[in-house]
């Protein structure tokens, strides 16, 4: 986990997720073609989720392969 404060917004990066943190809330993408955005007032909403794919992904990654 890497966090870093840019000039007027905030990133966070994890290892299968970047959360951009601005003006107008949370940003991340998930490897769809849209970003989800989620306004500062939907906290736990925000981390749930993040967490929840960063979970998955881990645990994908851990699946034998055939």
């Amino acid at each position: 986990m890497y966090h870093n404060d840019l000039h007027g917004q905030s990133v966070l990066s994890l290892r299968h997720l970047t959360v951009w943190c601005r003006d107008e809330g949370f940003t991340w993408t998930d490897g769809s073609a849209e970003a989800a955005q989620v306004p500062y007032f939907d906290l736990v909403d925000a981390v749930e989720e993040i967490l929840r794919i960063n979970e998955d992904r881990e645990y994908a990654a851990l699946e034998p392969r055939p």
